[in-house]
């Protein structure tokens, strides 16, 4: 992939991170919908431009929360990070607080990207496939 295209940062980002894939043996839509929820949350650090520290966790809850907002996993763990930062690490909370907000307003403001074929985007530009999504960072 091009130096600069979409699959080569999501590439240089299973370097650092593997990259989850969930096989659901199940063939029903529910297993469908949560196997796609998962393996895309790898795709969203790319789209964000995030690395995977608590903080950029919470901007990727934070979009995914407007972009899917009947699937609550992502809330429910910025919750309960919250409340484990809180204890542990309370300078780091209103960070966290703040890329969670940063993330629902750059949701608000993106195309809805559940149903995109990502494998037809990896050679295209990053930047292209941001923009064409009106992701801003």
């Amino acid at each position: 992939m091009p130096k600069d295209s979409f699959g080569h940062q999501l590439y240089l980002h299973a370097q650092t991170t593997p990259l989850f894939t969930h096989h659901n043996k199940d063939k029903n839509d529910y297993a469908y919908i949560i196997n796609r929820l998962v393996v895309t949350h790898d795709i969203y650090h790319v789209l964000l431009d995030v690395d995977t520290t608590f903080a950029s966790e919470a901007r990727i809850a934070g979009f995914s929360s407007i972009q899917h907002p009947y699937y609550l996993s992502p809330i429910i763990n910025v919750c309960a990070g919250l409340i484990w930062c809180s204890l542990n690490h309370p300078h780091r909370v209103s960070r966290v607080i703040d890329e969670f907000i940063k993330g629902r307003n750059i949701g608000k403001d993106a195309k809805k990207v559940f149903h995109i074929e990502w494998d037809s985007l990896y050679e295209e530009k990053a930047e292209t496939v941001r923009a064409d999504l009106n992701i801003v960072l």
